[in-house]
């Protein structure tokens, strides 16, 4: 799973996926994006209603971002990265079990979003 955000963040970033082409481009970036996620996460990280959610659009939503870069969403400018990555007839867990939101943001997705602590405190030693 980490191969497969790492690749979509590096794509969202440099533009090669969603943001272009097709009718709606902006719907992939504002709603589907790895980027988009990770901001999501970023502002619920400390919402004490997010912290005990037992639904999991989160996960679904993972799951049908990695969908929609293994199939190609024509209409939203997302073209098909078919190979072995986004292949998940092969993953055993990924599509068969699910994933809590509170779960989902409390592992900070999956360890690939670095919330920096609000007040940070710096020890010097002398």
């Amino acid at each position: 799973m980490i191969y497969r955000i790492i690749f979509l963040l590096y794509a969202e970033q440099r533009g090669i996926l969603g943001g272009h082409g097709g009718m709606n481009p902006a719907l992939y970036l504002d709603n589907y994006s790895i980027m988009a996620l990770r901001d999501f996460v970023i502002e619920t990280i400390d919402d004490k209603d997010t912290q005990h959610d037992t639904h999991q659009d989160l996960w679904e939503g993972l799951l049908t971002t990695f969908k929609m870069a293994k199939d190609g969403v024509k209409e939203l400018g997302i073209y098909p990265y078919n190979g072995m990555l986004f292949d998940m007839s092969s993953d055993k867990y990924m599509g068969k079990y699910g994933c809590k939101n509170s779960e989902f943001i409390k592992h900070r997705f999956s360890s690939a979003v670095y919330v920096p602590p609000k007040n940070p405190q710096f020890f010097i030693k002398t």
